[in-house]
């Protein structure tokens, strides 16, 4: 059975009720997708990523979101940009200096879409209304909320072809996530500002201490490759 459109109370629905990836699909080229973490899903598992389609939102509200998607997958593109070049350094094919600068300005949003999604999709929670309307822009993020790199100096970055997702919680109140973005580790609120995530639940994983609110720059030692985010 179709479910209802879960921006219904964000503004008056319009069109019929449209497929929905709860991670965007530009993201997977391959079609595959590894999940874990996620209720429904005991060990992790490669899947089809049409499998995880779902009636949750009508085709105005899905429309609405694109510009989260695009973002995203420019930001995709940007990130495996970084990694060719780090590869080339450490071949010594490439022996300049690379600074590749990305328009990250939608990335909270998008992370709390894909938290939206799958909390709705899993019925493990029930996003309120609140987080909805950050979603869709009608509110904005308090300060200190919102998305932050989860490294710290001297951490490994690795070349990850796609997305790994795990709840952040606390008494079974969804306060986050934690998202592994083509290999780089971010961690995202919604409500609580960022340090007040260290020692919750991550689904196992205990998030611990070395997150970067709106990171602005993630540079590999000596290879002289960095990313500049612009948030």
């Amino acid at each position: 059975m179709p479910r209802e459109c879960w921006a219904r109370k964000i503004s008056a629905c319009d069109g019929v009720i449209t497929g929905e990836h709860p991670v965007s699909k530009s993201l997977f080229p391959s079609g595959k997708v590894i999940v874990k973490g996620i209720p429904g899903f005991k060990k992790e598992k490669e899947v089809g990523i049409n499998s995880l389609v779902s009636n949750i939102l009508c085709k105005k509200h899905n429309e609405a979101l694109s510009d989260l998607d695009n973002s995203a997958a420019g930001f995709m593109k940007n990130i495996l940009l970084f990694h060719k070049y780090r590869e080339a350094r450490l071949k010594e094919t490439y022996r300049g200096r690379k600074n590749i600068v990305c328009d990250v300005r939608l990335f909270d949003r998008w992370i709390l879409k894909v938290l939206c999604n799958l909390s709705i999709i899993t019925k493990c929670w029930e996003p309120p209304e609140s987080l909805k309307k950050i979603i869709y822009g009608e509110t904005v993020l308090p300060d200190n909320v919102g998305a932050g790199a989860w490294v710290r100096v001297g951490d490994n970055l690795y070349d990850s072809q796609g997305v790994e997702f795990t709840f952040i919680h606390k008494d079974k109140n969804v306060e986050g996530c934690q998202i592994v973005f083509f290999g780089i580790p971010f961690v995202c609120s919604w409500r609580l500002p960022l340090p007040n995530l260290v020692g919750l639940d991550g689904e196992g994983t205990s998030l611990v201490k070395g997150y970067m609110f709106h990171t602005k720059t993630i540079q590999l030692g000596d290879l002289n490759i960095a990313l500049s985010l612009n948030w």
